[in-house]
């Protein structure tokens, strides 16, 4: 089976849809009979100036997508095309597949750019249009059959995500250096997460602040701006008002399992999330873990770490004050963490991937 996958997501970010195509990518070159032809949008060296910018993701979202992309499959000979995110042509000349992690923005459009308001009134279009969806949780089919009315059930496979092995136990020498290298304490709370609104890090900060001074640990928080400059600002100016925080930005993979491994245990408040990977990639490297309720998270959890209302500040600090505050109860979330993330491996993600691929060539 010969695929064509849009592989420009690599290259514009190192967040989710990033993750997702790199390591879907990585395991689906050992699965036999499947051949992968990468399509990439050529990108322009990085604008300075902000109009040339838009103008270049306005040709990309709707020349390229549109008119360009559709040849370049047509011309590669390729069975099938699979668009790892929702931002595709409807043209393609072969039957498509398409990858939906989550429909946030119809929930709070307010919170994105307009621009990506607007392809998103595109997406029931696209998706009646797919072969096969792929979505990641149990959460986000539901969603798509809320949100895109007349969607046909049966077009859409779950396909959970992956932990890459990776992310296992650290030594604590590793855990040490880790520490020295950016400037952290002995003792830590860790959050992962993108500055944005979804991920509901102010109220979580304001709940740290109420219980600091009843614990020995710090929160370290790392994570991007994400694509709200002035909800990224609010975050960045209240952690820098607190100095039991500590803000690193973005860390590569070798860093983030060591730090996972370091934390006394791992915080996850989204309030919204179509699967919440970090969560489970905390598990895996022995990481005890608090998470919200509701969206995606309690599947993905499973039981295996300590929930909260994301409403609820006081839920969240007396949640986190219960983990930190008992040593036999951080041993039992690491020992649940550890069994709950033996579930996911990309290596299942890729055969759910090449069954969706089978699908959409008999449809």
């Amino acid at each position: 089976m010969n695929v064509a996958i849009d592989t420009t997501a690599l290259m514009l970010n190192k967040a989710g849809v990033h993750v997702y195509l790199r390591e879907l990518l990585e395991a689906l070159r050992d699965v036999e009979g499947i051949n992968l032809v990468p399509v990439c949008y050529d990108l322009k060296a990085e604008r300075t100036n902000r109009l040339m910018s838009k103008l270049d993701t306005l040709y990309r979202d709707v020349i390229w997508q549109n008119l360009v992309l559709p040849r370049d499959i047509g011309k590669a000979g390729v069975d099938l095309f699979h668009a790892p995110q929702p931002r595709t042509t409807v043209g393609a000349p072969v039957p498509f597949v398409v990858t939906v992690y989550d429909l946030y923005v119809y929930h709070n459009p307010q919170g994105y750019s307009w621009w990506t308001s607007f392809l998103y009134h595109l997406v029931p279009m696209i998706l009646r249009r797919a072969s096969v969806i792929i979505t990641i949780s149990e959460f986000s089919r539901r969603e798509l059959i809320r949100f895109v009315p007349g969607l046909d059930p049966s077009k859409i496979v779950v396909t959970p995500l992956g932990v890459s092995e990776r992310f296992q136990p650290a030594s604590k020498d590793a855990c040490g250096r880790v520490r020295q290298k950016y400037n952290l304490p002995e003792r830590f709370l860790l959050a992962v997460n993108t500055l944005e609104p979804r991920k509901n890090l102010l109220p979580f900060l304001e709940a740290f602040s109420r219980i600091q001074n009843k614990i020995d640990e710090h929160l370290v928080l790392v994570g991007s701006p994400g694509w709200v400059p002035k909800h990224a600002a609010s975050i960045l100016e209240t952690m820098r008002r607190n100095e039991r925080i500590h803000y690193v930005g973005y860390v590569p993979d070798e860093d983030l399992e060591v730090l996972y491994s370091a934390a006394s245990a791992y915080v996850f408040p989204s309030s919204y999330e179509g699967f919440g990977l970090p969560a489970v990639e905390a598990m895996a490297c022995g990481c005890p873990v608090i998470a919200s309720k509701g969206s995606s998270l309690d599947e993905v959890i499973g039981g295996a770490g300590l929930q909260f209302d994301p409403a609820s500040q006081d839920e969240m600090a007396e949640t986190i004050l219960r983990m930190v505050g008992s040593v036999s109860l951080r041993d039992t979330f690491k020992a649940k963490g550890f069994e709950n993330a033996a579930r996911y491996s990309w290596q299942q993600t890729a055969s759910c991937t090449v069954a969706a691929y089978r699908k959409a060539l008999e449809s």
